[in-house]
């Protein structure tokens, strides 16, 4: 947020001319290896794969309260993010933060906006196949100075809503817009009577009753928390802080390890940031750690050095933008990174944790707790994710219109309860040891940075590829020499529907991939063909730990008739039989031995265009090799199983 700032800037824009500092601990470039080239007055940011490539983009609120612009999306072309936007809004305004999630449940995420000055428009950008809409899908009809939004599941029914606030120029009522099968109201159903004057809003489930929360950061008020009770929100606040400031931002995660979340803010007119630690599901009123940043502006938390503990970064107005190292569960008193440029200014509006590069993934099955029939909403253990693998209950992947989640805060919540039962809630996702930071910044001249993690991988692998072979795609890598403690691969698919985002991540190998040699190989015959996927590698160390890398596409080449070989192969009880059409029709499978004589008939009756798959049961099969047999209107294929006991 600007207000007068040009003029405070002019004042205090010599006093920071250091280059960047670092310390080992925080493992960031001391320059930007990144920075855009479009000169707008860059205020909200998020970084989130809009095009299901894998890759996480950088969306950009612009305009502030300085001119009329339009918003941005910044590409990422397989590691590298464009310098100057692909993406522009059709529309013009003085527009401030942003946020993304799956609004109309469609499994891609939308893109919402606030308007801060006339015409005061809250905009939400439907994602059609990877690309936003030009034109807003919706906007608000309430008009208030809004600068933030929070996207969230207030009444726990699985759909996301939307909150903003208002301020700065003009306070007005804290307001929530529910949304209804995909669409969000027009106006507020949800609003406090009284108007607060506040600059950011967000949404934590702070007395982890499973619902969530909503604290506003107030401008020349406390900061407060309105308490939400099985999905009904108090119009007035349970909590507010002892200190009345000009809080500009706020960001919660658990600090110190206790298991709740604690927040930190900004406050601007002090010059600090501030802690207040959640003590047993209550906030403390008065701050537990501060550090000083001229003009405090914006704070978000991840773990930036990999050690499994939350760092901080924060910056401020033409002030250096910080990272404060978290060392057993308390933030240093003094950054132990930081970045001013010594050629131009820098107005830190955003800061924005995430793997542009895709050199830390690692891809998490382990996330799994018990339902117990009324909790809806959970945490997962590693925040930001990267991409949604699955999310199961009893066994069954869910649709992407039976939850929402938000990627940045770490949580997801449920249209309907999964009923009670030892860990039969589970979430499969990628998050990254290897956080990218993105700052956004509007002083002139403009341009967002990217700083890069420099921490790395035990694993390096080389010519990762994924190739059409017979009736399948073969996934061909290379490993260094020497690779420590390296136990073999999985292999991860996820086909690439319309939008890249509805398909599950299934594992494609049934046991570990290994090799005597640096050079890996693996051919995926459960596909189908004229279909596109992704793959992931994921390397299993001997001492458990995990690293992830890709994705590749492939493109499997259409054709009218395939029959793919048996999974797997040698069979001892059972084996799976794939099978590709490009019309519907009636088949036959059948079983033979060496010497032609009908041994069973595994399937005869319709199959469907695409992917097919037959089940078959050999275990009172003799041991040997036999021929399998598909037959139908368009053709006749057979190939060669082996039974082993």
């Amino acid at each position: 947020m600007s207000g007068v700032r040009v003029f405070i800037g002019a004042a205090y824009a010599g006093l920071f001319l250091c280059a960047a500092s670092a310390s080992a601990a925080v493992p960031l470039a001391d320059e930007p290896s990144w920075e855009s080239e479009d000169e707008d007055y860059a205020t909200g940011g998020v970084l989130w794969d809009l095009d299901g490539d894998g890759y996480v983009d950088l969306v950009v609120g612009n305009g502030n309260d300085m001119d009329k612009e339009r918003d941005a999306v910044y590409y990422n072309r397989r590691g590298e993010l464009e310098r100057e936007a692909s993406w522009r809004s059709a529309d013009l305004g003085y527009d401030g933060h942003v946020d993304a999630g799956d609004v109309d449940g469609d499994g891609d995420l939308d893109v919402v906006v606030t308007g801060f000055l006339a015409p005061h428009l809250e905009q939400l950008y439907r994602n059609d196949d990877g690309l936003l809409t030009p034109y807003p899908v919706w906007t608000n009809a309430d008009e208030d100075d809004s600068f933030a939004c929070a996207l969230g599941d207030v009444d726990g029914d699985g759909d996301l809503d939307l909150a903003t606030i208002s301020g700065y120029f003009r306070p007005g009522p804290v307001r929530v817009y529910e949304n209804d099968r995909g669409a969000l109201e027009k106006h507020a159903s949800w609003y406090t009577p009284k108007s607060y004057d506040a600059n950011d809003v967000a949404w934590c489930d702070v007395d982890g009753d499973g619902d969530l929360d909503l604290a506003i950061a107030g401008h020349g008020e406390p900061c407060y928390l309105f308490e939400n009770e099985g999905g009904v929100l108090a119009k007035a606040p349970s909590w507010r802080t002892s200190l009345v400031a000009e809080f500009n931002q706020l960001t919660f995660g658990d600090i110190n390890g206790d298991g709740w979340r604690d927040m930190v803010v900004s406050d601007n007119s002090g010059g600090r940031v501030l802690l207040y630690i959640n003590k047993n599901g209550t906030l403390r009123a008065e701050f537990n750690w501060s550090a000083p940043i001229r003009y405090a502006s914006c704070v978000k938390l991840a773990d930036v050095d990999g050690d499994g503990d939350l760092d901080l970064a924060a910056g401020g107005w033409w002030s250096p933008v910080q990272v404060y190292e978290n060392a057993g569960g308390k933030l240093g008193a003094a950054p132990a990174w930081s970045y001013y440029p010594a050629a131009k200014a820098l107005v830190c509006e955003q800061a924005v944790w995430g793997d542009v590069d895709n050199d830390g993934l690692r891809f998490v099955t382990t996330d799994r707790y018990d339902g117990d029939g009324a909790r809806k909403l959970w945490y997962l253990e590693h925040v930001p994710v990267h991409a949604f693998g699955y999310v199961r209950v009893d066994g069954r992947t869910l649709e992407p219109d039976e939850f929402c989640f938000h990627p940045e805060d770490g949580w997801v919540s449920f249209a309907r309860a999964p009923r009670a039962g030892r860990g039969n809630v589970e979430f499969g996702y990628i998050y990254s040891t290897d956080l990218d930071l993105v700052v956004t910044n509007w002083d002139e001249p403009a341009g967002s940075f990217l700083f890069e993690n420099t921490r790395g991988g035990a694993v390096q692998i080389s010519g990762f590829v994924v190739l059409p072979g017979d009736g399948g795609l073969t996934a061909k890598w290379t490993v260094r020499v020497g690779a420590p403690k390296l136990s073999g691969f999985n292999l991860y698919r996820r086909r690439v529907d319309v939008g890249g985002h509805r398909a599950p991540l299934v594992r494609v190998n049934d046991a570990l991939i290994t090799s005597s040699t640096s050079s890996f190989a693996y051919t995926d015959v459960r596909v189908v063909g004229g279909a596109t996927y992704d793959y992931w590698l994921e390397a299993r160390l001997t001492g458990g730990e995990t690293e992830t890398f890709g994705p590749k596409r492939g493109w499997v080449r259409k054709t009218t008739f395939v029959l793919s070989q048996n999974y797997p192969n040698p069979a001892r009880t059972s084996t799976t039989i794939p099978f590709s059409l490009e019309h519907p029709a009636d088949v036959s499978l059948v079983l033979y031995d060496l010497a032609g004589r009908r041994v069973a008939t595994l399937f005869e009756g319709f199959a469907y265009v695409g992917g097919n798959e037959v089940r078959a049961d050999v275990s009172r099969l003799p041991p040997g090799v036999y021929v399998y047999r598909l037959e139908a209107a368009s053709g006749t294929a057979a190939k060669k199983m082996v039974i082993a006991r």
